[in-house]
């Protein structure tokens, strides 16, 4: 009884306490003024920058992995040498299988002496800017001197959808140019993005050149044509977000995106009709006023009983650690999202297990497990996730940075070392790391094969130092 009318109490205080913030929700909204309205336009440009920073950043690292490519620079300095149906099978192929692995839309070498445009399907064409006017970016390209530079035009090779090139100058060590390279990435992947964008905040969102002329819209027909006349750019402060109001009465956001040589335009109506946000916010308000009356007290039960089941069934028994479960998932994250931050892959083994099993039963073995896995989530928990992935094998995926991962390490190996269990005297660990910061361009994989090497590697020479005490 006592526990029905605390959760009827708590229901009513609920009800309640959403019904009068949305009274007061509504009279804010129906008295809002400019000020508000650039609240939720600056809002929109800083989260809409991050994503666009983002989606450009991989694009062009890739582009300056292949200029500095060994294989590429050496095929492109050897290039005279083979005959043209040799390099075309070359090249196509090295992009092919760049493309398809990292799956861009296009990728191409431009080769500086023969001028040869070589694509993923083959040759493209022979690049001659004073005669075709869709190469002239390539004498423009040259003549900005830059590492790399983005531009927005269409794919010859593709059907002529309009896309996001990056172009990246090739050289040799003595700095001179072989070619240019890069990739292409569809500009309807960026539309989409802002298709959602706008209509989340009501917002209208442009990313035009330094002259206002616009590089990425939802309608395509404006691209590289159209042109932003009364938006004034923050060329002056590039690290701000530079606000105005426009003579229509538009509130206009500009922000300068990083090494781009682009900008990031948002605008919307200052006067928008505040009664689309009520109606919105008066229906929201009812059904979930409704919805909690009904469901309050059954889905709390059923939420902590559904968290309950899902933590065990990533959990493992003996040592409470993540198991086998949670890692597969949680790789499989990882390889999807591509991440690029700093990133530690651990892989660590008991050495001596079975002997301990064999030696003093099974409780001494379990003891052991549970020791390692303590040490494990001590020192390296509070970066990421710890796992047992097998008997006496486990792993970790941490973010740390160099510093951070050197004072683990040292932390790790002390309580180890200083481990002493009631069955079991000591303890010892072979263990194996592999980070991005090391292998910047490594896949998870490769971190993986290679932690599990060097884990691999630290336990041969634990039994080999055995061999040499038995003797």
């Amino acid at each position: 009884m006592q526990g029905n009318r605390t959760i009827f109490v708590a229901t009513m205080t609920i009800i309640l306490s959403f019904v009068l913030s949305t009274l007061v929700s509504l009279y804010s909204l129906n008295s809002v003024s400019e000020d508000n309205k650039k609240q939720i336009v600056m809002l929109a440009a800083a989260r809409i920058h991050d994503t666009i920073r983002g989606r450009l950043q991989e694009p062009i690292m890739v582009s300056n992995a292949m200029a500095g490519d060994v294989f590429l620079v050496d095929a492109l300095q050897h290039e005279g040498e083979r005959s043209e149906a040799e390099n075309v099978a070359l090249f196509s192929r090295y992009l092919e299988l760049l493309r398809t692995s990292l799956r861009y839309e296009t990728a191409f070498v431009v080769s500086s002496d023969s001028k040869r445009y070589y694509t993923y399907k083959g040759l493209n064409k022979i690049v001659d800017p004073d005669h075709d006017d869709h190469d002239i970016w390539y004498s423009s390209f040259l003549a900005m001197r830059k590492p790399y530079d983005l531009i927005v035009d269409t794919d010859e090779v593709n059907g002529k959808d309009w896309t996001v090139f990056v172009n990246h100058r090739v050289e040799d060590g003595s700095g001179r140019l072989l070619g240019v390279v890069g990739v292409g990435v569809k500009m309807t992947n960026f539309q989409s993005l802002f298709d959602d964008y706008e209509k989340r905040y009501d917002v209208k969102i442009n990313v035009v050149d330094e002259n206002g002329v616009i590089q990425a819209d939802t309608d395509t027909e404006k691209l590289t044509s159209a042109k932003l006349e009364q938006v004034k750019l923050a060329k002056d402060s590039p690290d701000e977000y530079f606000y105005q109001m426009t003579d229509d009465k538009e509130i206009v956001v500009t922000k300068y995106i990083e090494n781009r040589d682009w900008y990031l335009v948002v605008r919307s109506d200052a006067h928008l009709a505040i009664s689309q946000y009520s109606d919105i916010l008066l229906r929201n308000g009812i059904v979930c006023a409704i919805a909690l009356l009904l469901v309050l007290g059954a889905s709390r039960l059923t939420v902590q009983h559904m968290n309950h089941l899902i933590n065990e069934s990533i959990r493992d028994k003996l040592t409470r650690l993540y198991n086998r479960r949670a890692y597969d998932d949680d790789l499989e994250t990882l390889r999807r999202e591509k991440s690029e931050a700093v990133f530690v892959y651990i892989m660590a083994d008991i050495n001596n297990l079975k002997h301990c099993n064999d030696t003093y039963g099974h409780a001494a073995g379990d003891e052991l497990i549970q020791g390692a896995a303590e040490c494990l989530r001590t020192v390296f928990s509070p970066y990421g996730r710890v796992y047992r992935i097998g008997g006496d094998e486990f792993a970790a995926l941490i973010h740390a940075t160099p510093e951070a991962l050197e004072e683990a390490r040292k932390e790790f190996k002390h309580c180890v070392e200083n481990w002493r269990g009631k069955l079991v005297e000591e303890m010892s660990i072979s263990i194996g790391y592999a980070s991005r910061d090391e292998f910047p361009y490594a896949t998870t994989s490769e971190l993986a094969a290679t932690a599990d090497t060097r884990m691999y590697e630290e336990k041969v020479a634990y039994k080999q130092k055995e061999r040499n005490l038995d003797r």
